[in-house]
């Protein structure tokens, strides 16, 4: 699953059911670690001292490091973001 990737839902498409339902959970699934995402680099800013190796390079590794971990725990953990997603839009693609 990759963040920068997106998949649109069409409702009114020809796709059966079943694909409807797994792009709703891949959608659901990177909300889900866009938000672990967002709630990881508000974890790092929250530091109170500088430290010893700040600088632009290690910022930027780090919010690939974090981008890594968001997609990890979205897709191993679960955080109920996805599920209720999931929950809430499902009865969208069984009116079709």
């Amino acid at each position: 699953m990759e963040l920068g990737s997106t998949t649109s839902l069409s409702f009114g498409s020809s796709l059966n059911s079943q694909e409807s339902k797994g792009e709703l959970k891949a959608v659901a699934e990177q909300f889900e670690a866009i938000f672990v995402e967002q709630l990881l680099k508000a974890a790092r800013q929250s530091t109170l001292a500088d430290g010893l190796f700040d600088n632009e390079e290690v910022e930027t590794y780090r919010d690939m490091l974090d981008k890594e971990y968001a997609k990890s725990i979205a897709t191993n953990t679960s955080l109920g973001i996805a599920s209720a997603i999931e929950a809430k839009f499902s009865h969208f693609l069984d009116k079709e």
